[in-house]
């Protein structure tokens, strides 16, 4: 349960939505933690554009400092903001290293995708 990660593709190209941590990691070794998507953790083809997270929980971003440097890192302020703050409670101690930050409202093409993030500091629903 828990450990939100989509993928998805179009065009030969992926963006990935989410890389969360699974609530129960009990007695699990970090290597089966990381959801086996090409270039996320390790050299992959080239094609993955971005990963995307939809908020600070660490359902959805709890395995973001595992990501390989070459890929580009987007969340909401909001998020970047409680991953900040929450730094110092996690396994790694780093703070969210994001390589944009997504806004309300505002589209943004990613590749062959359109991505209108909705939601955001005051409202009650963050997704992507």
């Amino acid at each position: 349960m828990g450990g939100s990660c989509v993928e998805l593709e179009a065009g030969e190209r992926r963006l990935v939505l989410d890389v969360g941590l699974p609530l129960d990691t009990t007695d699990v070794p970090m290597r089966d933690l990381l959801p086996d998507v090409p270039g996320l953790w390790a050299e992959g083809d080239g094609s993955l554009e971005a990963v995307l997270l939809s908020h600070g929980h660490p359902d959805h971003c709890g395995l973001a400092d595992l990501v390989s440097p070459g890929v580009r890192l987007l969340a909401g302020e909001a998020t970047v903001r409680i991953a900040r703050e929450a730094s110092f409670f996690i396994r790694s101690g780093r703070e969210l290293a994001v390589d944009g930050v997504l806004s309300d409202g505002q589209r943004l093409s990613i590749g062959p995708f359109a991505v209108t993030p909705v939601g955001g500091p005051r409202s009650s629903v963050h997704r992507l």
